[in-house]
């Protein structure tokens, strides 16, 4: 893995993102036109489908989710095929995924992390990937490549990238409000950091603000909040507590051992990382599918399971970067 950094590194890389998502593919069939159940499996494409064509508002949660479905609608207009357009979307957001999964652990761990074992385990989590190419008129895939390019940004201190991931994310989902306590987690040091706070707040307003401009602007208010507390009650009132477990062991997938096991072997990220977690199952109050909420904690579980063969060690909190 002496090459996992370099111009090999890169090209294996590239190789496995592209031979993953192959597979993902292959593995089970897209709902595209002419799947058998394409008629009968809607899930949120109505909604995003109309939003494709121009119709932003009355689609409760899903309005303010404008970014992919702009970005399929200019493309269907120049003649792609809009099922043909979100499906690349899609496929662009997993491949991204990957290598952006390899290139943080580089930045955390280095070559030592083993890059490339841990891109193989996220790509082996059937729920991080597989769903978000099968059911690819969501915008899950978009929204979790641009999540882990924050995060990226986040590990190398990058706060003009982190300023434009915040944006580019706040436009696909609001998963991008993640990003916020990622980066005080990351940079702080210590519990209570007014001037790291400050920092943070500075970098993600304007994403907040397009947020808030987007709900205003397609008239998403409380009610859809509650829509989606509604849905969720109903799903988890029919699930038993096996089927639970098993759909939220799914959302961290091959990653999550991998990264508890990394978390034991250099506790000091733990608290780096803690809020960011925190925040992430926050959401399983309004899911209907909880893997797919899981799915968000990946940036994380990726720095943790790059983690696991690094030699055991005490970090100085006055030796971090602020």
């Amino acid at each position: 893995m002496a090459a996992a950094g370099g111009a090999e590194g890169v090209t294996l890389r590239v190789l496995i993102a592209l031979a993953c998502t192959a597979g993902a593919l292959a593995y089970q069939q897209p709902l595209v036109p002419w799947h058998p159940d394409y008629a009968t499996t809607l899930h949120d494409r109505p909604a995003y489908e109309a939003m494709a064509h121009g119709e932003l508002t009355g689609h409760g949660p899903y309005s303010p989710r404008v970014g992919v479905p702009l970005l399929a609608g200019a493309a269907h207009r120049d003649g792609v095929p809009l099922w043909a357009a979100f499906l690349g979307i899609a496929v662009a957001g997993s491949i991204a995924a990957g290598l952006l999964v390899a290139q943080i652990v580089l930045e955390t761990s280095g070559a030592e992390g083993n890059p490339i074992a841990v891109m193989l385990a996220f790509y082996a989590s059937a729920a991080l990937v597989i769903p978000q190419l099968t059911d690819f008129w969501t915008v899950d895939a978009a929204s979790l490549a641009l999540l882990l390019w924050g995060a990226l940004c986040v590990v190398r201190w990058d706060r003009r990238g982190l300023l434009v991931a915040m944006v580019a994310g706040a436009l696909v989902k609001e998963t991008a409000l993640l990003l916020v306590p990622l980066a005080y987690g990351w940079w702080a040091r210590r519990l209570v950091d007014w001037r790291i706070a400050r920092r943070v707040a500075l970098l993600c307003a304007p994403g907040v603000a397009v947020l808030v401009a987007l709900r205003l602007a397609t008239g998403t208010g409380a009610d859809a909040l509650w829509y989606s507390v509604d849905l969720s009650r109903e799903w988890y009132a029919g699930t038993d507590s096996a089927r639970l477990a098993v759909h939220l062991l799914a959302g961290g997938g091959v990653l999550l051992p991998l990264a508890v096991i990394g978390a034991r072997a250099q506790r000091d990220l733990i608290p780096r990382v803690a809020a960011f977690l925190v925040c992430v199952g926050a959401q399983l109050p309004f899911a209907t599918s909880p893997e797919r909420v899981l799915i968000y904690g990946a940036p994380a579980l990726a720095i943790l399971a790059g983690a696991v063969l690094l030699p055991q060690q005490e970090e100085d909190p006055c030796s971090r970067r602020c």
